[in-house]
């Protein structure tokens, strides 16, 4: 499509005269034909950039912030009466803040699509120290699909940042397919408070910034748990973090100390098919669970997902508790796979420090491990109403419980349980 034909699909979309044959046109074709149908039915974002950096976008060699020129064709995208799609050609856009916010409680059917050609084509990356390359605080219906976002020359708060706000309070039904999340960020790669519905699929998370312990996607009900700092002036609130779903999702970061994603508070999140990954890493915490006032509630499900750590002294799901008892409720693991080194602990707490979780209202089944293992462990301090099947083979896997075990079931190969009440 020529720029001259473009300005005028523009301009008949802001005018309000959708055209209805893109919608039966599609079934006609495959997978890739549709793509091609959306992308010449959205309003491309080069149209809103002055055609003299165009050749720098698609080089990869764009240096100034484009955020304006991409906030004025988000504005231009949610003028039309349902909302639409703003396409990102193959290139690089620096940003500084992406501005996809909503200040109006009462919306919530008009949608935003921000399509790129692929995550491995299309980039938004950190124009300045400090950035927040896409703020989605208040946004509802939202979809990011086939687009990276890197942080590289510049350290980047956060990639992706969702949340509630006085003026929007609620951040739901946003979805992500095919999004990378890659560089250096100095609160977490994704940042989301108190969001709900959201759904992520075949996204991938990593961060090279050693401060936050490489940490790719944190979540909590709190904005205290990751504060952000907008340039938009938003401020998240507190609310529910529940019905969310992550989908053939990849965790990155073969780094010692790591801890990759932190769920913090209260989150609810299922977990399908991912795979959390540390490499060689040593003293690394995979996952971290972490209480405020001494109260962490799930349910985080993870089911049929694939966990992978070599080094030493580390632990897959990491409960952070205090010296007095610390509550988990609701962390259940179905199967899946952990392919990890020799003393490896699927589940635990810094134990030498004297922490006391309870883990409560917890399943896990049977996990699948490699061959030849001499020792994997599972440790808790209290288990109180919760299933835990750790046969993991002889001398493999054990079960450790310091304080007590109430109205819980527990099958290992070995298993330390210093005491067993019916009601605590």
């Amino acid at each position: 499509m020529s720029a001259t034909d473009r300005r005028k699909v523009i301009a008949g979309l802001l005018a309000g005269s959708l055209s209805s044959s893109v919608a039966s046109t599609q079934k006609k074709h495959d997978a890739r034909t549709l793509i091609q149908l959306q992308e010449q039915s959205a309003l491309s974002v080069l149209d809103f950039i002055p055609q003299q950096f165009h050749a720098a976008i698609r080089d990869e060699r764009c240096d100034i912030d484009l955020a304006s020129y991409i906030n004025a064709g988000i504005r231009a995208v949610l003028a039309l009466p349902s909302g639409g799609t703003l396409f990102f050609p193959r290139g690089a856009y620096p940003v500084g803040e992406i501005d996809a916010t909503n200040r109006d409680p009462a919306q919530f059917s008009k949608a935003l699509r921000i399509l790129g050609e692929g995550r491995l084509a299309t980039s938004i990356r950190s124009a300045r120290a400090g950035a927040v390359l896409l703020n989605a605080a208040g946004r509802n219906n939202m979809t990011v699909q086939s687009i990276q976002f890197h942080s590289a020359a510049y350290v980047a708060q956060t990639a992706i940042y969702l949340c509630r706000t006085a003026t929007s309070p609620n951040c739901n039904g946003n979805r992500f397919f095919d999004v990378q999340v890659s560089g250096n960020y100095a609160v977490a790669g994704v940042v989301t408070i108190a969001a709900e519905s959201t759904s992520w699929w075949a996204c991938r998370f990593e961060n090279s910034n050693a401060a936050t312990r490489h940490c790719g996607f944190v979540t909590s009900n709190q904005p205290s748990a990751a504060p952000i700092r907008s340039s938009l002036g938003t401020v998240a609130q507190t609310s529910s973090n529940t019905d969310n779903v992550m989908v053939d999702c990849e965790f990155y970061g073969p780094y010692n100390k790591a801890i990759l994603i932190r769920f913090i508070e209260a989150a609810g999140y299922s977990m399908q098919g991912c795979t959390v990954i540390a490499g060689d890493a040593n003293d690394a915490r995979l996952i971290c669970y972490i209480p405020v006032n001494n109260v962490f509630s799930g349910p985080v499900n993870w089911t049929a997902s694939h966990f992978e750590v070599f080094g030493s002294n580390n632990i897959v799901h990491f409960l952070d508790a205090a010296t007095t008892p610390s509550y988990f409720r609701s962390i259940n693991s179905f199967g899946g796979n952990y392919v990890v080194g020799d003393g490896t602990a699927l589940l635990s707490y810094e134990r030498d420090r004297g922490r006391q979780p309870v883990l409560m209202a917890s399943t896990w089944t049977v996990p699948a491990i490699p061959w030849n293992l001499q020792d994997i462990r599972f440790d808790v301090f209290v288990l109180s109403e919760s299933a835990i099947d750790f046969r993991l083979g002889e001398n493999v896997g054990s079960v450790t419980i310091s304080g007590y075990a109430a109205d819980s079931r527990v099958t290992a190969t070995r298993r330390t349980i210093a005491r067993i009440v019916d009601h605590p």
